[in-house]
């Protein structure tokens, strides 16, 4: 199984050494250019024409402003994705899994609100996200032609019907 990823950094080598435990095949296409619908089809068309049978999308900034074409494009090709926020499966992708970012908020109001009271930045603790939510979408997965299993959605956060 091929599946396209969007990651270059120590996330992506992460992701290649659990998919090469796994005997998957992880390749990346990065994006160039102007990054708006047109990058991201001919992206789409390389990655169906390499054969991939699943995408891993990446939460850098441009991916997360085009989330709505990447979800568009991945239902068309028909590439079962995951998402890195629960508001792409929200617009139509198949499965988010990620932080709460309202958490993620709350926490940094927290720490920037301990620093306007007198707190020394480097005195506070580095605080991170324990909490992820896994985010399952029926509709697109039925888009897809794809039959989620049971377990998976019985794991699910939340299940968009």
């Amino acid at each position: 199984m091929t599946i396209k990823s969007g990651w270059d950094s120590r996330e992506g080598a992460i992701l290649r050494d659990a998919a090469k435990q796994l005997d998957l095949s992880i390749s990346t296409i990065p994006i160039s250019g102007n990054i708006e619908e047109n990058a991201y089809s001919e992206t789409f068309e390389a990655m169906k024409a390499d054969g991939a049978d699943g995408l891993i999308v990446s939460d850098t900034p441009a991916n997360t402003t085009n989330s709505r074409t990447i979800v568009k494009l991945a239902s068309q090709f028909k590439l079962p994705a995951v998402y890195p926020y629960r508001e792409f499966a929200v617009d139509g992708g198949l499965l988010a899994y990620s932080i709460k970012l309202a958490e993620a908020y709350r926490l940094a109001a927290g720490q920037i609100a301990n620093i306007f009271a007198g707190a020394k930045p480097a005195d506070l603790p580095f605080l991170q996200q324990t909490r992820f939510e896994l985010i399952a979408n029926l509709m697109a997965a039925q888009t897809i032609g794809l039959t989620l299993p049971p377990s998976l959605l019985l794991r699910a956060d939340e299940v968009i019907e």
